[in-house]
């Protein structure tokens, strides 16, 4: 028997020689997915370091503060209790 030789055979590209887009390179020209990447990973690193961010405890009452507006003192205002809310929405946030 003789060995018989076959050539390999070329393989021809139709078009431009680019890489079809990966699906992360197709999600970060998206500006809408990275409007919403960046929404999450607010609320994560707020979540993360709620202890560290919050600007008073969340459980604090006082009463002669109750339903002001933003202030310097209080970021989005106080509760119907006189609490500040960016305390309790940075802890809402945990996971228990």
């Amino acid at each position: 028997m003789t060995a018989v030789e076959v050539a390999p055979a070329s393989i021809e590209t139709v078009g431009d020689d680019h890489d079809p887009p990966t699906l992360l390179r197709r999600l970060l020209a998206d500006r809408s997915f990275l409007l919403a990447a960046s929404f999450v990973a607010i609320v994560v690193i707020g979540a993360v370091f709620a202890g560290v961010l919050a600007p008073s405890d969340p459980l604090d009452q006082n009463l002669s503060h109750v339903l002001e507006g933003p202030s310097a003192a209080h970021w989005l205002g106080t509760d119907e209790l006189g609490r500040d809310v960016l305390s309790r929405m940075l802890f809402a946030a945990r996971a228990r």
